[in-house]
Parts: structure tokens; sequence; C-alpha cells
């Protein structure tokens, strides 16, 4: 029998889906805690904050829900003087409001540059790295961010840019293993009219202003002439994602199914019978969605896979691809 075969060198995270309801205006927006997020009661909860808008209004939601929180917030020392602005910022609200604080500094430049990673990837891996760190030595159970609808929207465009494949085009997800994200169906907009209402302060990050990283270009560029053209264009956006969400389930039903004709799981390695697998009409389709959740990428080079010889493999960073032949 010839065969692909994965030796897994990890374990791998399971992710979950929550749904949850929209709510028309930033007036309900506190409401949406009672109505989706019933499952954080009587938990620790670690929120992330910045100190800017969305993050500020976050704090202020659960602090009115009685919740049981602690802030962290991450310095990654990238706007020089105004990044210990927003952390003396912060450190000051958590104390006058007598809320538990984690705070940390990242010498993010120097990370990105021994990894090769872009700024942005590294700050997000040394931002995600401590976050978890924080949830397991001091026993919070969920961290919370403060994303919300039009960071999903500059996301999708993001992906689209880049090249993806379905799981790009279905946004941020409400929940991502410890990861909530209450706010991720209400706009920019409607947190700004929520803070301006409840009289709450922040601080404004003066690089969301400039054009230097794609998503700024899109933010600045592109949205508004969307928007323009459909003043409801986020909603529709909303809808779209909704429906794709919807044929990512009836994809994953599927994948399932296949999966388990044509897969073995012996030990830490993973078999393909390729014979089966060149039966399935679009077989690579498989393969993408089965694959890309061990980070491989080089997708011309797997799909020669099939063909070649055997001993032929491929790589991610952490998975080698195998074609080989057992008995």
């Amino acid at each position: 029998m010839v065969v692909l075969q994965i030796i897994n060198t990890r374990k791998l995270n399971a992710f979950f889906l929550h749904k949850i309801t929209k709510f028309e205006d930033a007036a309900k927006i506190s409401k949406s805690y009672s109505q989706n997020f019933r499952f954080l009661d009587e938990k620790k909860l670690l929120l992330a904050v910045s100190g800017g808008l969305d993050s500020m209004v976050m704090v202020d939601l659960f602090r009115k829900m009685n919740a049981e929180i602690a802030i962290a917030h991450c310095n990654f020392q990238l706007r020089g003087i105004e990044s210990f602005g927003d952390l003396h910022f912060v450190q000051n609200f958590a104390e006058t409001n007598k809320i538990q604080s984690f705070t940390t500094l990242f010498d993010t430049e120097a990370f990105a540059k021994e990894y090769k990673l872009s700024t942005q990837v590294a700050a997000r891996k040394l931002r995600y790295n401590w976050f978890y760190e924080l949830l397991e030595t001091k026993n919070y159970d969920y961290i919370l961010t403060a994303h919300h609808a039009d960071d999903n929207l500059e996301t999708f465009f993001i992906n689209i840019i880049r090249g993806t494949g379905l799981d790009g085009l279905t946004g941020i997800p409400a929940q991502n293993d410890k990861i909530i994200r209450p706010l991720l169906l209400f706009s920019r907009q409607e947190i700004e009219n929520y803070a301006k209402i409840n009289h709450i302060e922040w601080r404004e990050d003066s690089s969301n202003a400039s054009n230097k990283y794609l998503r700024n270009k899109i933010r600045h560029n592109l949205v508004p002439i969307l928007k323009e053209l459909n003043p409801d264009f986020l909603s529709s956006f909303q809808k779209v994602q909704s429906y794709l969400q919807e044929s990512q389930e009836m994809v994953e039903d599927a994948s399932i199914m296949i999966y388990q004709q044509v897969a073995k799981e012996i030990g830490e390695a993973i078999y393909f019978d390729l014979n089966q697998l060149k039966k399935i009409p679009n077989y690579k389709s498989y393969l993408y969605h089965w694959l890309s959740e061990f980070e491989f990428s080089a997708w011309d080079a797997i799909y020669d896979l099939v063909e070649s010889q055997s001993g032929k493999q491929v790589f991610s960073d952490e998975f080698r691809l195998l074609k080989t032949e057992i008995f």
C-alpha cells in the first residue's frame, strides 16, 4: 500500500466556534453578556487591555457584570514614550478601580529579527504566549480580547490579499480555545457610541493613523469606499460570513467522512491511503483541508507528492509529510 504519512511532533489545539446573536445598537452591547456568555459566570477572566477604545469598553462592560476580572497589558516598545504612556494609563486605571493587573515589556523588534518574522506577527506570538502563560500560572479560565466587527472585516481582506482558503474567509472566531472575543459582532462606531454615552476614557494609538501597515491601508482606503457604496456594508458582510461559516460546517462534515475512509492514525503518525484517496473527486481540496492544520503551505509540492516516487517528502515547521510504502 502506498501512503502519505504525517509524523506528529506536537498536540493540536481543538477549536470551537461559539455563535452569538447580533444586536442593532450600541446601547444593547451590555445585554450580550447575559444572552451569549453565561458560560463565563463564576469564571476567572483575564482581559487583554491596551488602553485603547475597544479594550476600555470591554473592561467597563465586565465590571458592570460584576465578573471576576483581571487586566493583562503588553508593552511592545514600538512607539517609544507613547507605549509607556499606555502602560501607565492602564496601571493607573487598574489601581484606581482596584482591579488586579499584569504587565510585561517585550523587545518585539529583536524577537522579530531573531525569528525572521514581521513586527505584527512577532507581537502576536509574544502576546498570546504570555496570555496562555498567565492563564496557567495565575489560574484564570479565559482570556478576553476586544476584537470587533471592523477588525473582522479588515482581517477578511488581508486574508484575500495574501491568499487564503475557506478558513480565512470565515473570519475571527468568537471563541478560539481559551480566547473569547465578546465584542465581535459590534462595529467600531457602536463601541465608540457606547464609550461616549458612558464617559469612558481611552488612549489613542497614533500608529492607527499611519498607512504603514496593510490593515491600516484597508481601514483608511478600502473600507470607506465600500461603506460609501453601501452604508449597510458591514451588516451585509456579517451575513455573508454567516453563510460562509455554514458552508464551512458542511465542508467539515464531508471532510470527516472522507477522512475516515482514507486515513488511519497509528501512534504518533497519520497514514493516508493514496489508492483510496485518488478515487475521491477533488481529493486535493481534502488534502488542503487536512494538511493546513499542520501548517503545511507548499501545496504544489504536496500535490506532486501524490504522484511522485516513494521517499519524497515535504516539511512544515513542525511536521513532515512523507510518501512511503507500508505492508
